[in-house]
């Protein structure tokens, strides 16, 4: 009766031992799932920043775009208004002029170009 205890005693730590083992390595792998889902969720948050900051760049891009659409047509009216102005001199001023103009522009060696070159 003695061997038979000790064989089921034996018996019963030896399943104890493999449960034991059993739960330790799914823990394990649980802890790997739970690290995973984390990186991903961390992932996710970094997309949604990203995202979030390229909304931003496209709204900055949209108004500074409807600004220059707002300016552009008014500062191409202001220039055929001087245009219009520069036209209504009369020809020999606007010759002179014309003629100073192209002599500042062919300096030395070209390298004062649309300036006034003394």
């Amino acid at each position: 009766m003695e061997i038979f205890v000790f064989n089921q005693k034996r018996h019963k730590n030896k399943a104890q031992k493999e449960v034991d083992s059993s739960l330790t390595s799914k823990r394990c792998h649980i802890q790997e799932i739970d690290d995973e889902y984390d990186q991903k969720c961390s992932n996710v948050t970094k997309l949604e920043d990203d995202l979030t900051e390229l909304i931003n760049l496209c709204n900055a891009t949209d108004q500074f775009s409807n600004k220059i659409n707002d300016e552009v047509p008014d500062m191409v009216k202001e220039e055929e208004e001087s245009t219009d102005e520069c036209n209504n001199d009369s020809d020999d001023e606007t010759d002179e002029i014309v003629k100073q103009k192209n002599l500042n522009q062919k300096s030395v060696n070209g390298c004062c170009q649309n300036m006034s070159c003394t």
